[in-house]
């Protein structure tokens, strides 16, 4: 005779003491007042309040690039910064969130409802989003076991039973939380080791079974992917929410042919008030002239000019560099490009020449964007990169 699941309220009610993993719902939670130290603040006017509570869990992925957990963070603020500031919700979508790291962070107050692109009634709905794309593959194992243990501590809080946790795309027309994430919830036991966490097992067992792809921003070196109809190969770098991948402006020097340009890239912010751009070209066949390995720029408008500029030449393992740094104001200083140029002065397979540009409208871009151009240029291993196009 098959038993009727019981509720987290039943059981407590009768005297059976269930697991918790999370006292109080954020106990082991990063508090937001921590991780968003230089994030946009939340606007509780644009919010509104569950009418009764929290009534099930709903499982999301953020669908950005896949990364390194050191860049998490600087993920999170990106995420809040597009969430307030172009979408003009009162604070990050989800209320909670979960990096690759396996951390929790605390995102909107969660007696606000959360907001979504899709159409569903958000209403009693507490939304936790793992911090990735996971079309293709599952989060790391540390990541699913987080959220497996906390979705479950979730359901004892509010006094829910794992009937009452879903995805996504199982309330709304929508590809979240990924074909293989939503495959692991349906298919392999997923929403199965929640209920059974739920009434005190363990995951071990579920998670050693799982087939764990390696997130490629966790391996040693991005390989780059050539895309179809494109000359250019890109290394998948971690880029805001709502970015828009544009024309670059940057010009690749003279002797340079297709194959030798390996990076050529350029983002702009969906406020238009910034863009990030790398050009990264195979140094090794080019000349060794002053100017042979020089990648030069497009001006955004007629009337540019040179503000300031630094130029050094460093040592290094790989071989001598030329390093030049050089900002550009546009024709009444209405944006402002920052350059960060080099190339190698060597002829080995591994020498490249490459081109950085940050442009900002003003101050209050530069601030805001700040450390999701940080973000982008970490992503990039230039000399891993370089290792994989020999």
């Amino acid at each position: 005779m098959k038993l009727p699941e019981l509720s987290a309220a039943f059981l407590t009610a009768v005297g059976f003491l269930l697991p918790v993993f999370i006292a109080a719902g954020t106990d082991h939670a990063i508090p937001q007042s921590t991780w968003s130290t230089n994030g946009a603040k939340p606007l509780p006017s644009r919010m509104k309040k569950h009418t009764e509570g929290i009534t099930s869990v709903v499982i999301h992925h953020t669908e950005s690039p896949n990364q390194t957990p050191a860049m998490e963070r600087g993920r999170l603020m990106g995420i809040q910064r597009y969430h307030i500031d172009d979408r003009g919700w009162g604070d990050i979508a989800y209320h909670y969130l979960i990096g690759p790291s396996g951390k929790i962070y605390a995102g909107r107050d969660a007696s606000y409802q959360g907001d979504s692109g899709t159409n569903y009634d958000l209403d009693g709905r507490l939304l936790v989003c793992m911090v990735g794309n996971f079309s293709e593959q599952l989060p790391e194992k540390v990541a699913m076991s987080s959220l497996i243990n906390f979705v479950s501590a979730r359901l004892q809080e509010y006094k829910l039973s794992p009937s009452d946790v879903v995805t996504h795309r199982m309330v709304a027309a929508t590809d979240c939380p990924g074909e293989r994430l939503q495959q692991w919830f349906d298919d392999e036991g997923g929403n199965e080791v929640i209920a059974k966490v739920f009434r005190g097992g363990k995951a071990d067992r579920h998670l050693d079974a799982l087939d764990f792809q390696k997130n490629p921003a966790t391996t040693n070196a991005m390989k780059p992917r050539k895309p179809e109809g494109d000359s250019t190969r890109e290394s998948g770098p971690v880029v805001p929410e709502g970015f828009a991948k544009i024309e670059s402006l940057a010009v690749a020097p003279v002797t340079a042919g297709k194959k030798d340009i390996i990076l050529n890239l350029r983002y702009r912010s969906p406020d238009k008030t910034t863009e990030f751009s790398v050009m990264l070209v195979k140094a090794a066949r080019l000349g060794t002239g002053e100017y042979d390995r020089l990648i030069t720029w497009k001006s955004i408008e007629d009337g540019e000019r040179e503000t300031t500029s630094d130029s050094e030449e460093s040592g290094g393992p790989e071989a001598e560099r030329v390093v030049s740094r050089f900002g550009i104001s546009g024709p009444g200083n209405a944006y402002t490009r920052y350059f960060l140029r080099s190339y190698s002065t060597g002829t080995d397979v591994e020498s490249y020449a490459i081109l950085w540009e940050w442009m900002v409208s003003d101050s209050e871009a530069q601030q805001k964007w700040s450390q999701a151009y940080h973000d982008f240029k970490n992503s990039i291993d230039v000399p891993a990169i370089m290792r994989n196009n020999k």
